[in-house]
């Protein structure tokens, strides 16, 4: 038998060990993608932020492709950036198809505030 974690596989948790085994799998294939493509990992799942309205506190490291505050003419909303907080906006070098990435926006169209408190706030891109 073999133990993992101290388990022993053999019935529900080989099924188990098994399912485990196959998202492992798929994850270092995607990041094996990731860096023959030249991006780094955190830019290959990477999506975009959209805060329309409220208040969104960020108090941990988080990775976008673009963070945008208040994107129409009805919206109020405010991004915070706290201690330990991280928001990057990383560029995506030759994207297909083609859009914009790494950038931030405050206030695009409507009335966005950025709070940044002991936080860091890092662009790839500019605008």
């Amino acid at each position: 038998m073999i133990s993992h974690f101290g388990l022993y596989r053999s019935g529900k948790l080989s099924g188990l060990y098994r399912a485990r085994q196959g998202r492992s799998l798929v994850a270092a294939a995607i990041l094996g993608f990731a860096a023959q493509a030249g991006m780094s990992p955190s830019a290959a799942t990477a999506a975009d932020l959209t805060v329309n309205s409220g208040t969104t506190t960020i108090s941990d490291a988080q990775t976008y492709d673009n963070t945008t505050v208040a994107q129409t003419s009805s919206d109020t909303a405010t991004l915070e950036v706290t201690t330990a907080g991280t928001l990057t906006n990383v560029l995506i070098p030759n994207p297909d198809p083609p859009q914009p990435s790494g950038n931030l926006f405050v206030g695009r169209g409507g009335n966005g505030t950025l709070n940044v408190t002991g936080g860091v706030v890092t662009n790839d891109g500019y605008s």
